[in-house]
């Protein structure tokens, strides 16, 4: 560790010597140099004297630094800190919470904070908090300055594609192309879309503005968006398709909307979006229906958020939050779902669809109603309870199986009902062995089958009535965003009801240039083993966007230019194709966004990427990485690291991402490398699968955090790593330790580590440092292991190796989510996998798609490992033959291309 200290800060001062003689910034901003080496503790200094401020003016605060040496799992912050005229603080504003990761160096960053003077106030100071792992950058200068308010920028519009005149004359054109078909099967054991008997790209636009231009760049298919997609309810700029004066439908705008997708591209065809948000009204005559907390409160939702819990009337805008569980709801719902599919059957303008996507409830996207875990995600609805007594009769059979497992003599499967909110409370895991821990994670489970059950249903009732083969998409989670709604996969997809699984690009710090990118959210190998496609959902905004004020003016990372938005985009279409996913859709919310000549010409690289990825499927070679996690982890805790995604994007190795559950299905291909990302209900036959691949000589396999804690098969983690042969004891202690390397121990999985072993769950604050804390955690206990880390205070071995007996190598954590970029390079290369490339920028490899994105002073690079053919996407010419490619590129610009398979070169 030491010698990666010294190397940061032998580079830093290089780095800060050349910018200034370049004049990137001056020697007073290289003068204040910080270098905060001392992980994983925090540090906080006031590089600035106090500036003046007037009682009740609004002010933004610009602090510019410069990152010259980073680890990821840094944290930065500021705080502004008011000051009356005795200096006294008499209020603090800190900046965004979530921009506090840092990922790049050799780049500037700036942090900015708006505040309102208080009234006592006099002074403004700034102070600067950084911790977590070591960072070495400059102060540059701070601004603060009054802000004049002027009005936000309205982006930059043109005509929509319009709709057609001669409505008649389009109708008998589109009578002529004859009802289109989709199906999902395997081509070369990927899944693929197959539209009227040939494979299309899910090169897909989802907006209601551009189809022509979105066409000419290769985005043949269309999900709709507004103009009629909202069955129920819809606001003011959308009606809905139920008028409920005349308590009837009026299905024209969907006919109308098709109409103009066809007219602007007869190639086109359609995902019909359909926005199933039942009504106020109905919710109102049906109570039973509306989601209640803990307390018998209902729920009210805002559009398509989450409100808060308020049993008030309605005020405008608002409607009640409603369950996903009740049956009566979703026959309704399913009832007029048919009435819809009638009528585009019955209209030439219904030949151009070939597929549904499901939206509705918190988000659009049947999240539960609230983010937070106060009320344990659990819905108190009459009509929730009711579907989990079902739910129970059929997983137990009779009352006193049941009473036996909940350890309730009288619960019956009549009266059963949810954990209270204390109940759930009072257990960190659900451990899932009779009593109250069998209780909470029948009940958990419920949440996530329950919505799946439901959505499967309605898809099933969707295909069944189309009379004819058809594409339903969803958004849906899986162990990456666990949300507790959306962890039944096999529940939703059950009787091939759901074909395509969407998932929106994650937000800032992601987002931003000097971001790893924020896409590839889903179990992608999972998704594939099932037949099952992966579209990312990319909401990425344009320089022509307009600018709204708030959470996401951060969040979405509002491109400067053409140059930013090719990066974004490149650098996260690049991660799906690599990962083994389909496609993407460009959401255009708003209308416009993407209209414009430098925007459609990114757009026309990264289809024609997709399309070249399409025609090529299952010509390249697999990963030999794998990453699994456990798609139940989150119904049985709330409180276990489940984002990894940056860990990968910064580590050089492309990984195929899998369930836990992947490893009992016969076609799970077999890795060099196996990393278990906190397996808590690994069972006996996942176990025995486990230990059969990776316990032979050259395999490798990971286990980080609880392995076994909430199975049914297990006592716990120390069985379990009992069984692969290491010894471990279980200290049940909640503890923010986090895992630093042993003092003077070397070892290869060691190399360029610096810090902490863990890359999130840390913040910084007025506090000082904050570590994710882990409600229990294992310490090494096995003469026979060499100890490579330990906990950074108690000092106890917290990581270790040891040979299994069948000659594979096993590495264990004991710390949920103790792992890194350089780890997991580390533990590719300990299994004999030659990365693509050292970790520090963002890159990915794979089904013929290579990609930079730069975050590093480091050169950005890939090395093939052989000689390789680099294509261009677009005009599939050649453009050279290299082994490693460099493409020039400064701090946060992406390159991507296309190269060919290995047996035509």
């Amino acid at each position: 560790m030491k010698s990666e200290i010294f190397a940061m800060r032998k580079r830093s001062r290089i780095i800060t010597l050349l910018l200034a003689l370049s004049g990137i910034f001056s020697l007073p901003g290289a003068e204040r140099l910080v270098e905060y080496t001392n992980a994983p503790e925090a540090e906080s200094i006031r590089p600035f004297d106090p500036r003046r401020i007037e009682a009740g003016k609004n002010y933004e605060s610009i602090l510019n630094l410069f990152i010259l040496s980073v680890v990821p799992g840094a944290r930065i912050n500021a705080e502004i800190i008011q000051l009356d005229p005795e200096g006294s603080e008499v209020a603090r504003t800190a900046s965004d919470f979530s921009l506090q990761p840092v990922f790049a160096d050799g780049c500037s960053r700036k942090i900015r904070i708006a505040f309102t003077a208080h009234p006592l106030a006099g002074k403004a100071e700034l102070q600067l908090n950084y911790g977590g792992n070591p960072v070495i950058f400059s102060v540059v200068n701070w601004n603060l300055e009054e802000v004049v308010k002027k009005p936000l920028f309205g982006g930059i519009y043109n005509d929509p594609d319009p709709y057609p005149a001669d409505r008649q004359a389009v109708l008998d054109e589109m009578a002529k192309t004859g009802p289109a078909t989709a199906l999902v099967e395997k081509r070369n054991g990927i899944p693929a879309l197959i539209v009227d008997g040939k494979q299309m790209p899910l090169n897909a636009y989802k907006g209601h503005y551009d189809f022509s231009k979105f066409g000419e760049a290769g985005g043949d298919l269309v999900i709709t968006f507004n103009c009629g997609m909202r069955l129920y309810s819809g606001p003011r700029w959308d009606k809905a398709l139920w008028d409920p004066v005349t308590k009837s439908f009026d299905y024209s705008a969907i006919e109308n909307n098709l109409m103009r997708i066809f007219k602007a591209n007869p190639r086109a065809r359609v995902i019909l979006s359909i926005d199933i948000t039942p009504p106020a009204e109905y919710l109102e005559a049906h109570p039973e229906n509306i989601v209640l907390n803990g307390d018998g409160v209902r729920g009210k939702s805002r559009f398509t958020s989450f409100a808060g819990w308020d049993n008030s009337p309605l005020k405008k805008g608002e409607s009640w939050a409603w369950s996903y569980f009740s049956e009566t709801l979703k026959e309704h719902i399913a009832a007029d779902l048919r009435k819809l599919v009638q009528f585009l059957r019955s209209t030439p303008a219904g030949n151009i669809v070939i597929g549904f996507q499901l939206a509705g409830g918190h988000d659009g996207q049947f999240i539960q109603w609230e983010y937070g875990c106060t009320n344990g995600h659990f819905d108190y609805s009459e009509a929730a309870r009711k579907a989990l007594c079902s739910y129970l009769k059929e997983i137990y059979g009779s009352d006193d199986a049941l009473r036996e497992a909940w350890g309730d003599p009288e619960v019956t499967l009549q009266n059963a009902s949810n954990p209270s909110p204390e109940e759930f409370h009072s257990m960190k895991f659900a451990d899932d062995r009779p009593g109250l821990g069998r209780k909470i994670a029948d009940c958990r489970r419920f949440i996530a089958v329950g919505t799946a059950r439901m959505l499967n249903f309605l898809a099933r009732t969707l295909k069944d009535e189309w009379k004819r083969p058809a594409a339903v998409e969803m958004w849906y989670s899986t162990a990456i965003w666990a949300y507790p709604t959306r962890l039944a996969l096999d529940e939703l997809i059950r009787g091939e009801a759901v074909n395509i699984i969407g998932m929106v690009t994650n937000y800032a710090p992601f987002r931003f240039l000097d971001g790893p990118g924020g896409s590839a959210n889903s179990c992608i190998q999972a998704l594939n083993l099932r037949n099952v496609m992966y579209i990312q959902e990319m909401d990425h905004r344009t320089w022509r966007t307009e600018r709204t004020s708030g959470y996401f003016m951060n969040a979405v990372a509002f491109p400067e230019g053409p140059a930013d938005f090719r990066s974004q985009l490149l650098r996260d279409a690049s991660s799906v194709l690599a990962l083994g996913g389909q496609g993407f859709y460009l959401y255009d919310m708003f209308g416009s966004w993407y209209n414009d000549p430098e925007a459609l010409k990114t757009i026309r690289t990264i289809y024609a990427m997709n399309t070249y990825v399409s025609d090529n499927a299952g010509k390249f070679p697999r990963s030999r990485t794998a990453i699994l996690m456990d798609e139940a982890t989150r119904l049985m805790s709330e409180y276990v690291p489940n984002y990894v995604t940056d860990i990968w994007r910064l580590s050089g190795i492309t990984p195929a991402l899998h369930f836990l559950s992947d490893l009992t299905d016969p076609e799970m291909p077999e890795y060099d490398l196996y990393v278990l990302w906190s397996p808590l209900t690994i069972d006996k036959k996942q176990l025995a699968e486990i230990k059969k691949r990776a316990d032979r000589p050259g395999k490798v396999l990971v286990v980080i955090g609880d392995a076994g804690r909430t199975s049914r098969d297990f006592a716990g983690t120390a069985e379990v790593l009992d069984r692969l042969g290491l010894r471990v004891l279980e200290d049940p202690d909640v503890s923010g330790e986090t895992i630093i390397p042993a003092p003077g121990v070397s070892d290869p999985v060691l190399d360029h580590i610096a810090g902490v072993m863990e890359q999130s769950g840390m913040s910084v604050g007025r506090d000082g440092l904050k570590r994710r804390e882990v409600f229990g955690c294992a310490v090494i206990d096995d003469p026979e292991a060499k100890i490579l880390g330990v906990y950074e205070t108690s000092r106890r071995p917290a990581f270790a190796v040891k040979k299994m007996s069948g000659g594979g190598t096993l590495y264990c954590a004991g710390r949920n989510g103790a792992l890194t970029s350089q780890m997991l390079h580390n533990f590719a290369r300990a299994a004999g996998i030659e990365s693509y490339a050292e970790p520090g920028n963002a890159v990915f490899v794979g089904n013929g798609v290579a990609a930079i994105h730069r975050l590093s002073v480091k050169t950005p690079e890939i090395d093939f490992g052989r000689e390789t053919v680099l294509i261009d996407p677009v005009s599939r010419e050649v453009l050279e033959k290299v082994r490693i490619w460099r493409p020039r590129l400064n701090v946060g610009e992406c390159a991507a291309v296309c190269y060919l398979p290995d047996e035509t070169e």
